[in-house]
Formats: structure tokens, sequence, C-alpha cells
């Protein structure tokens, strides 16, 4: 029950045939899934009480949406009263692989789960880091991520009493919360209004990080600034204009926007021809349901975010037409046969 077959997937944004640019994924046997599903339904509402509001991965009611919603709404005001703001989207190797199984039990015993189902959890386990493709598995990296993020805030609490205006104030359902980190299972972007702040909680959730086991990318870890006062003064990580963050294209001046929408572009007519031969296949009744289920999701992703100006309205109008009605590329030939 406890063996599957590993099958190599690769990376959306990779180029080379490099090992690391593919992501393993366990086809695990079906009793092994409906096994641990069923301990998933006992323990699920106990480790989302465990976890921070500021965690969105994997859990209901909770999405990607929220997190970049949140974001850009900080950025916004920071933008609009002219505030510094500092952000730094931390990026871990193989962090699902590299998990060590100590830290991950002692995660659960921590949290006041039953030995029974601690040792259970310890025998389902690979000999390294937790297999991606079953369902259990992400709610344990979570947990375990609640445990260094949670170690990490106790060692700044001092710090962060001596720096509190340079921390983040948002609103929380209508009460004022200072918040630093915004996460999405490995996803996470740690912000304030002070560069040297921004780093050090870096550095110290990376040092706790790497004693359970997980090693931040340095490669792909990045930094963000607004430098509307201060300008950057020697930073540890890479500063880059904009950043991909879960899927959308954020950036601190006015082009967010604009970049996102060219990546909503890029998107769409990649789904558009990757559902080629269905849509030949298929008539102007079904054409439209594909184009509905499957291709307009991907040019609407995040729309939510985004200021909706005159200019950039008519953008998503005109691109929609372009799929659906241009001459060389189109999917419905002609408006009046919808």
């Amino acid at each position: 029950m406890n063996e599957c077959n590993i099958v190599l997937i690769k990376k959306p944004s990779s180029i080379s045939n490099d090992i690391s640019s593919f992501r393993p994924i366990s086809i695990l046997q079906t009793i092994f899934k409906i096994y641990t599903g069923t301990l998933l339904e006992r323990i699920q509402d106990k480790i989302e009480n465990c976890v921070s509001s500021s965690q969105a991965g994997f859990f209901r009611k909770r999405n990607t949406l929220n997190q970049i919603l949140q974001f850009c709404t900080i950025i916004q005001t920071c933008r609009e009263y002219k505030k510094d703001l500092y952000a730094i989207f931390i990026d871990f190797k193989k962090a699902f692989d590299s998990v060590n199984h100590s830290w991950l039990l002692y995660s659960l015993a921590i949290n006041d789960f039953d030995e029974e189902l601690v040792s259970t959890i310890h025998i389902l386990q690979s000999k390294l880091g937790i297999r991606q493709g079953d369902t259990l598995s992400p709610k344990l990296f979570i947990l375990l991520l609640e445990i260094i993020l949670k170690n990490a805030q106790y060692d700044l609490d001092d710090c962060f009493k001596k720096e509190e205006s340079n921390l983040v104030k948002v609103m929380i359902d209508g009460t004022s919360t200072v918040r630093f980190k915004l996460e999405f299972a490995d996803d996470i972007v740690i912000y304030t209004y002070d560069q040297k702040l921004t780093e050090k909680i870096a550095q110290v959730i990376e040092y706790h990080a790497r004693k359970t086991g997980l090693e931040l990318n340095k490669d792909k870890t990045k930094m963000m600034a607004t430098q509307y006062k201060k300008k950057l003064d020697n930073p540890i990580y890479e500063v880059v204009s904009n950043y991909k963050y879960l899927g959308r294209v954020v950036s601190m001046d006015l082009n967010g926007d604009n970049n996102d929408f060219n990546e909503r572009a890029k998107a769409t007519w990649r789904a558009r021809f990757k559902n080629k031969e269905l849509l030949n296949r298929a008539d102007y009744k079904n054409k439209l349901k594909i184009y509905n289920c499957i291709i307009r999701l991907a040019t609407l992703y995040s729309i939510e975010s985004m200021r909706p100006t005159i200019m950039l309205i008519n953008k998503f109008v005109s691109l929609e037409k372009k799929v659906l009605f241009s001459k060389k590329r189109s999917i419905l030939l002609s408006a009046s046969k919808i």
C-alpha cells in the first residue's frame, strides 16, 4: 500500500531538460489515497485551527486570489501615500522533497495530535520529504511551515516591539491587524516599511527553515521596493522591478496591471492553441463552452486585483474579440453564428 510510482512532470517555466526542471509526482495506490483521505478528514479542522490566517494554501474558502488582493491593496495604499514598502519573495529549493521527518512529527506532536495518529503518519511517509500527489501531504507541510514561521516570529518579538512603526497594518474582518507576511503553501512574501527589517525577517526564517531541511533558493528569492523616500542600501537579495506572484505579475509602480495584462494575453493564446484540435472538431455551441470553461479562465485570472481603467477594459475586450473573431486565429468565424 505504501509503494508508489514517481512520474516527472516538467515545470511550466522551465526550458532546459535538467532534472531540476522537473517536478516529481507520486502515482499512489487507490487504497492509499482512500486511507490518507480518511485521516485528513479526521484532522483537517484541527490543522486549520493551528495555522495562521495569513496562510491560504490548500484550505477551504482560501485561495490565491485572497493573497493577491491583499498584497496588491498594500502596494496601492503605499503608492497612494508615497510610503516606502519593501517586499521579499521567498522561494525554497525542492520544498516538499527535502522535509526532515523528525520535524514533521514534531509539528504534529507540539500541536497535541495523539500519538497513534503521529505513528501512523510516520509509517506512511517515505524516507525523505513528503509525497506530491497525496491529499494529506500538503497539510502536513503547511503545519511544519507554521512551526518555522512561529519560531521565527518568537525570535523577532523584541525587534518587532522596537520597529512597530515599520510594520504594515491591514484591515482583517474590520479590525486593524499587524501583518508582515502572506503565505500560499511555500510561496511566502515578507513585507515591511523598512529594508533592513524586511531582510532580517527573511534571514531569521531562512535560519529556522534550514533546521527542518528546507533550503532557501537564493537565485529565485527576489526583492521589490517602492523607494519613494529611501533608496535601497546594499540589498542582500536580487532586486527586481516586477515579480510573478501566484501567477499574477505584481509591480511597485503603475505598470503592474499592464504587465499582468500582457501575461494574461500570453496565457489566453497558449490555452487557445493547446485546445486547437478540440476546437476544430467542435460545433459553434461547444466551441463557446470550451472558450468559457478553459480559455476565458486564463484571460480573467486575478482580474479582481486590477484597477478597472477604461484603457485596461478596452484591452481585455479587444483580446476577447481577437480570440473569438479574428480571421486567422478565431474560435468562431462570425458573430452571427453564436
